[in-house]
């Protein structure tokens, strides 16, 4: 029916190859100039992402999304292709002033109104962390847009985050702000669900690590704002 499953199907060939560190080296600039034209690609189109839509779900199986997931796993290639270099170490430090064709891309994608690809971020985010912590707590706020108006934008980055990423001590820094605000918003159901498990629940799950590891206190505004409005089914879960 048209050329978009063979657009896909290369994208998710060339986040493969990154994953597996099975791509040659030498051909980064080629595979990036690929890689970039399919996250321009008119696959999600706008409007066609209503809320029944699963955003993680629709984002591998797009042309657009599969290229974001691409992008993240491109530059993790890089990062590990970087590391084993001699002065390495020094220069992983200086995160995506390394690849700024990847800042370029994310930040470009930041603009998209698409809830599939606002997913991809919410869904990588310990890894944008890994590769420049500076850059991702920067952007925390247009990743995760707290205001109403915004609010499907922020549960299509923050269902797939919390369901599908471990509590990391090191992201939980980062996101103070927002397992507030998802604390104080769970007493609403979830209009872009993440495809998989239930946003409140994994939530439940990532405090009470938090908690048991000491990066959480019974007077935290996290941990009062979790059991001020958690449903008795959401505090049977963390308990």
């Amino acid at each position: 029916p048209g050329w978009g499953w063979a657009r896909k199907a290369i994208a998710s060939l060339f986040s493969a190859g990154f994953q597996l560190n099975t791509a040659p080296h030498n051909l980064r600039e080629r595979a990036w100039a690929i890689v970039a034209e399919l996250t321009r690609d008119p696959d999600p189109a706008a409007g066609e992402e209503g809320e029944a839509h699963e955003p993680a779900t629709r984002a591998i199986n797009t042309v657009r999304g599969e290229a974001m997931h691409a992008v993240v796993q491109y530059a993790l290639w890089v990062r590990r292709s970087v590391e084993a270099l001699p002065d390495g170490r020094a220069k992983i430090e200086r995160g995506f002033q390394e690849m700024p064709e990847v800042e370029a891309v994310l930040r470009e994608r930041l603009e998209d109104p698409s809830l599939a690809i606002r997913s991809v971020y919410g869904q990588y985010l310990p890894w944008l962390v890994l590769i420049d912590p500076a850059w991702t707590k920067a952007h925390v706020q247009t990743i995760f847009p707290t205001a109403d108006a915004n609010r499907l934008l922020w549960e299509a980055a923050w269902g797939p985050y919390v369901v599908f990423c471990s509590p990391y001590n090191n992201v939980f820094e980062s996101l103070r702000g927002q397992y507030l605000v998802a604390a104080a918003r769970l007493g609403a159901p979830f209009s872009a669900k993440p495809g998989t498990g239930d946003p409140h629940d994994s939530l439940a799950e990532h405090l009470m690590t938090f908690y048991w590891r000491g990066w959480l206190r019974a007077n935290d505004d996290i941990w009062k704002t979790f059991w001020a409005n958690a449903s008795p089914a959401v505090r049977r879960h963390a308990l």
